[in-house]
């Protein structure tokens, strides 16, 4: 049994005794810094990644793993290193100051972001200007970095000219720049310094030229009138790919040919005249194998018949075609598989959309496998079917009902399909040569023999059952996933909610963890994306979660070996981050409530893990309170957990303000950081390092009665709280946002144990949302409210009752709870209409409430003045209820309406008559 208490580390890896600080204030938050991109070089010997402050500009961090030595770059973000590590690329964005200062005089195109490559043996830095794209050779230290030259102030209409783009191709080890002027196009050979370059044609009757840089440059081939795109290599360097097409063609509808290296001489590759073309931009990705070659096409537009509104004389003024080609109009048709605002959303995409094809490569023939009734299959290395998919059927039913997809095996050597399964919520998995299928049906896991078009189902007769156990959705349960399969083919890894299955083609099934009793949820680790297959004695790390005690850790499984080992176990959360393919090193994050999840570095073992970073040294500065569990059971008797933080310098006995921060299950938090940020969320450390301890509890629902469920976790939990002594019963506030923001306005219409409440983007009215609109998407709400969150099960005419019963606003009259509610007013998600709804009902009844409109914001503020002023608000809206703090003046007396300030101009911003 892995129980945490008997598989703590040693002191090197525990979270230290707790000791108390100063409080957290906004300047904390803002200044606080995250750790982007994190990536690792192949060799393992170098790190990097972008220290990111909340409000403020980031820092470029390069950090060897070997020793301490650290190298920094101001403004660094992105990374990008060579295989060996020792050069290493951050794009430099100007800074924010610069941003908000050319955002003020409307100069903002004007900025330019500049690249820094640094060497990470001698730190030496080199930093180039109005960069637009680049790329880092694997091998020879060269740089090809694409730059951005204005045109020169005397040239004619300068204002309006636009800016020139030379490649330089740059020797790293010594700085000299080779230019190669204006290139439409360029690549690295893998594993080398070889450019691939293409120019275009400068004039009518010029040749388009494909170059190949080694030392000289080399022509390639060379046509007159063409254009050379999308320039792409095989990952072994072998083989190269690009696409010819002609300069006099429309872009928007240019067709281009295929064009391969094989045995040295560059090929044209056929595509049959079938309606589609090949287009760019486009993903020409080669096999590993080098067999094989996909390339996406795109179906010939008809002709644009429509009557142009233009008017050039005076009988245009009565033609009727041409007036009525001007109205602006959308018609909603019933059976229209997409309604307007989603058709509208997705129409950009929809025109993007490339149906794949393959070339094989031993005798060009070409093979198209998407088509228009299954327009979706996904590349793969597999020799015999890859898995093609298809929506189109459930495009309508999509808006009451969720996301469904129809599955097809579609053959590499035909194109042909075959059904694997319809209806699914889930993609099924492949297996490596493509001739099996598996996939979750109804708490099953069945699998397709796709050859002999078999259907078999492997977890008939197992002792459990692999849909999800927590699931309360009126939809049917999902799987908890595939794990990799086998490299041969012969089974696959299945997770049900604690354990890791072998199932095999032939239908034999093995158990390869027994962790269900320890409630350990284990899942394998693969960072090989490649080759993420496994066979028999590898050595496989696993995450493991514990649903009793909270942690995350790391453990080991041999395959072919009973038994899961521990690594690194600890009250923390481990998170994987990268290992290096080409040797055996490992990064990682480690955090808890007051660890920030910097990076970790260990060989395979996890025997002597060493911490690589130290990005916010000020976590040792703070008050931080301490975490711990907390177990009652809701209304209706199902047991229930949550996270309480007792605040910086608990005293046994007193009483506490407590702020109630929810969702649905929350106390996967305990050991972890929460985020350092200003947004619409408490920051937990912000509250408990002043004053207030907080709670985080689970919320279990019911279907058909999601608010009742709520009051039934929540009012009981908070009472625990008050029993334990911690919780002063006239101090506790509920905060909640978006799903939660609701369960807040519909929790305070049932009880006044809360002194004051905040609802963020709060569905108040479910029966004027059911068929509003999602901005985001364009998506009609009905499926939210059937079978999605809203967890009602029926649709409004089957049930409308249950719709009323969930509405916070058909009980606003029992609302004595001081409520705050907070509202973009271009919500993407939730129609910000549903807060006047709830504000009007309350102000009509005389009840405490104000309404926070951001403007211009969607569902999670943008903004950082919004965001920074939502988390002043909040904070002074429970200091005033919750610790008798004074009532800020915008609560007690509102504000006025005065249109927002305008941004002054600079001084040499010349001034309109």
């Amino acid at each position: 049994m892995f129980a945490i208490r008997t598989l703590l580390l040693s002191a090197v890896l525990s979270t230290g005794a707790y000791a108390e600080g100063r409080p957290v204030t906004l300047q904390d938050l803002m200044a606080f810094k995250s750790i982007d991109q994190p990536v690792l070089s192949d060799n393992g010997a170098v790190a990097a990644f972008s220290a990111q402050p909340d409000r403020g500009d980031a820092v470029g961090v390069v950090r060897l793993t070997g020793g301490s030595k650290k190298l920094t770059v101001s403004g660094g973000t992105a990374p990008v290193l060579t295989p060996d590590g020792r050069y290493v690329a951050f794009w430099q964005p100007a800074s924010l100051l610069e941003q908000l200062q050319a955002e003020q005089a409307k100069k903002k195109d004007k900025l330019k972001k500049a690249l820094v490559v640094i060497d990470s043996q001698t730190g030496r830095q080199q930093r180039f200007e109005a960069v637009s794209r680049f790329a880092l050779a694997d091998k020879g230290g060269r740089l090809a970095v694409e730059l951005e030259k204005a045109p020169s102030s005397d040239e004619k209409g300068a204002k309006k000219a636009k800016a020139e783009k030379i490649l330089l191709l740059v020797n790293l080890e010594n700085g000299q720049p080779h230019s190669l002027g204006k290139v439409a196009d360029f690549a690295f050979k893998p594993g080398s310094d070889a450019l691939l370059y293409a120019i275009d044609p400068k004039a009518d009757g010029d040749k388009g030229e494909l170059r190949l840089f080694t030392g000289q440059s080399e022509l390639v081939q060379s046509r007159t009138g063409q254009l050379y795109r999308q320039l792409s290599f095989s990952k072994d360097g072998k083989l190269y790919a690009a696409l010819r097409g002609n300069k006099s063609d429309d872009e928007q509808s240019r067709p281009y040919q295929v064009l391969v290296s094989q045995g040295g001489k560059l090929k044209e590759l056929q595509t049959p005249e079938d309606g589609f073309y090949v287009s760019a931009p486009n993903e020409l990705r080669f096999t590993l194998d080098d067999r094989r070659l996909f390339v996406g096409r795109k179906p010939l537009a008809a002709p644009d018949t429509r009557v142009t509104p233009d008017v050039h004389s005076q009988s245009d003024l009565t033609n009727i075609d041409k007036i009525v080609a001007g109205r602006t109009l959308e018609v909603w048709q019933g059976d229209d598989p997409r309604i307007k605002p989603q058709e509208k959303l997705s129409y950009k995409e929809r025109q993007k959309h490339r149906y794949l094809g393959v070339f094989h490569l031993n005798n060009g023939r070409f093979v198209s496998l998407a088509d228009k009734k299954v327009p979706d299959v996904a590349m793969g290395e597999q020799s015999g079917y890859l898995l093609g998919s298809s929506d189109i059927p459930y495009l309508k039913e999509v808006t009451w009902n969720g996301f469904y997809r129809d599955y097809y095996a579609v053959n590499l050597s035909t194109g042909e399909k075959q059904v694997i399964a319809r209806h699914l919520g889930q993609a099924p998995s492949l297996s490596p040569q493509g001739h099996f299928a598996v996939f979750f049906d109804a708490g099953d896991v069945k699998i397709a023999d796709i050859r002999k078009q078999k259907l078999a189902n492997l977890s008939k007769g197992l002792p459990i059952g692999f849909g999800d156990e927590d699931n309360d959705y009126p939809a049917p349960a999902p799987g908890y996933g595939f794990g990799p399969w086998y490299s041969d083919g012969s089974a696959v890894l299945v997770y049900d909610k604690f354990d890791i299955w072998q199932m095999g083609v032939d239908g034999k099934a093995k158990q390869l963890t027994h962790k269900r009793a320890d409630k350990l949820e284990l899942r394998v680790v693969s960072p090989d994306s490649d080759r993420p297959e496994v066979k028999n004695g590898d050595k496989l790390l696993l995450t493991g979660y514990s649903d009793k005690d909270k942690y995350t850790g790391f453990f080991r499984l041999t395959l072919g070996q009973d038994g899961v080992s521990p690594l690194l176990v600890s009250p923390n959360t481990y998170q994987f981050v990268a290992k290096a393919k080409r040797s055996d090193t490992w990064l990682f994050t480690r955090e808890a409530f007051s660890e920030f999840p910097d990076l970790w570095v260990d060989n395979g073992d996890f025997r002597a893990p060493r911490k690589l970073t130290e990005v916010n040294p000020v976590t040792k500065e703070l008050a931080w309170g301490k975490p711990e569990l907390v177990h009652w059971h809701n209304l209706d008797g199902t047991p229930l957990d949550g996270v309480l933080i007792k605040p910086a310098g608990y005293q046994p006995g007193k009483r506490y303000p407590v702020l109630v921060y929810y969702y649905r299950f929350m106390t996967d938090r305990l050991y972890r950081f929460n985020e350092f940020k200003v947004n619409h969320r408490p920051n937990f450390a912000y509250y408990t390092s002043n004053g207030y301890a907080m709670f985080l509890p689970d919320i279990r629902f019911d279907i058909g009665t999601p608010g009742k469920s709520s009051v039934s976790a929540l009012v009981p939990g908070v009472q625990k709280l008050v029993d334990m002594g911690i919780a002063d019963p006239k101090a506790i506030g509920l905060h909640g946002h978006s799903w939660s923001g609701y369960q807040t306005a519909y929790v305070v219409t049932q009880t006044n144990i809360f002194a004051a409440a905040a609802a963020g983007a709060p569905v108040s009215n479910m029966t004027s949302a059911y068929s509003g609109i999602r901005l985001g998407s364009g998506l009609s709400r009905q499926f939210q409210y059937e079978t999605g969150q809203s967890r009602i099960g029926q649709s409004l005419f089957e049930a409308p009752e249950l719709y009323i019963e969930n509405s916070p606003l058909f009980y606003a009259d029992r609302i004595h709870t001081p409520l705050l509610i907070e509202f973009g007013d271009k919500d993407d998600a939730v129609p910000w209409q549903q807060g006047i709804e709830l504000y009007s009902a309350l102000r009509r009844l005389n009840k405490p409430v104000v309404m926070l409109q951001y403007e211009g914001e969607p569902h999670h503020l943008k903004q950082y003045p919004n965001k920074l002023d939502y988390t002043i608000k909040m904070k002074a809206f429970f200091d005033h209820f919750l610790k008798g703090a004074p009532a800020p003046t915008w609560w007690s007396q509102g504000e006025p309406y005065r249109p927002a300030p305008k941004a002054k101009e600079e001084k040499n911003t010349p001034q309109k008559a």
